[in-house]
């Protein structure tokens, strides 16, 4: 079996005419810019036009489609270190993790690089 194989790709490599392969037929394919005119004003209020943006809030993760994994169900949140809250009043909480913002976080509070450092939720199940 495996000689008929080498046989057949041995024929089609070497046998089969070599026209179709040629260097000679290939299209050469040159760079070009984009008109000037479609970045202009108006092209980017046509395209804001097209694509409009909801006015909710848009510091929220769309969370549609999720399920547990976004934090679907979650009963308390504890890490093993975050960072002190700011005198601004940020705060990096683990239960920053499951408010689905995306501009607040929870970050890791030791001073090397944070190795080994853990999250962990506890999720709503059927008992609870």
């Amino acid at each position: 079996m495996n000689k008929i194989k080498t046989i057949l790709i041995f024929l089609f490599i070497f046998l089969i005419p070599k026209e179709g392969y040629s260097s000679e037929n290939l299209k050469i394919i040159y760079p070009s810019l984009t008109p000037h005119q479609l970045l202009d004003k108006e092209y980017k209020l046509e395209i804001m036009q097209e694509f409009p943006i909801n006015e909710k809030d848009l510091n929220e993760i769309d969370y549609q489609g999720c399920s547990w994994y976004c934090c679907g169900n979650t009963i308390n949140a504890k890490a093993s270190s975050s960072l002190k809250t700011t005198n601004s009043g940020i705060t990096y909480r683990p239960e920053n993790v499951c408010d689905l913002k995306f501009n607040i976080a929870w970050v890791e509070g030791k001073t090397d690089y944070g190795i080994c450092e853990s999250i962990e939720r506890e999720l709503k199940g059927k008992d609870n």
